[in-house]
């Protein structure tokens, strides 16, 4: 990818990815920037607006990230997280993305256990619904199995709820 002005830069992401057929150009587009820049997408898109430039080494790892992103490697692998209700999980090659679904689930768990009551999260992969219990019910004993991902050696980690995301 050659240097463009700033103002070109995401469209040019954009329109790359678009033309990939992802379906989320635009915000796949604006996270990948984010990324590399490693603010929000909020402060990256004021950063463009201001004229930001990006240097050699972080347009160089955009476009291998927008190469990746083209042939469909999930956005949260390319970025290392995924949100999930009011958590920030990190997640990578190995370990599931939590889907919308599986925040339903967690809605129904909550609703229905009551207070004082006792969780298990089976093969809980990244621990996304194990975390999202507790953290919605202080009171709830929810314990993911011995049988998880995140304490497998070599498994990306469970990041800490994240405020300022």
């Amino acid at each position: 990818m050659s240097a463009p002005r700033s103002a070109d830069l995401l469209r040019t992401v954009t329109e790359r990815l678009a033309q990939a057929g992802v379906p989320s150009a635009y915000a796949d587009g604006l996270a990948l920037v984010a990324h590399v820049w490693g603010r929000s997408p909020s402060e990256a898109r004021r950063d463009l607006l201001l004229g930001r430039q990006p240097d050699q080494q972080q347009l160089a790892a955009l476009d291998e990230l927008v190469g990746e992103r083209s042939r469909r490697v999930p956005l949260q692998h390319l970025t290392g997280r995924a949100p999930f209700r009011h958590l920030e999980l990190s997640v990578g090659p190995g370990v599931f993305i939590p889907r919308p679904e599986t925040e339903m689930l967690v809605d129904l768990v909550i609703e229905s256990a009551g207070q004082n009551a006792a969780v298990v999260d089976l093969c809980t992969g990244s621990g996304a619904i194990a975390l999202a219990i507790k953290g919605s019910d202080p009171t709830c004993r929810c314990r993911p199995s011995k049988w998880t991902s995140w304490r497998s050696p070599g498994r990306p980690a469970m990041r800490k709820p994240s405020a300022s995301r």
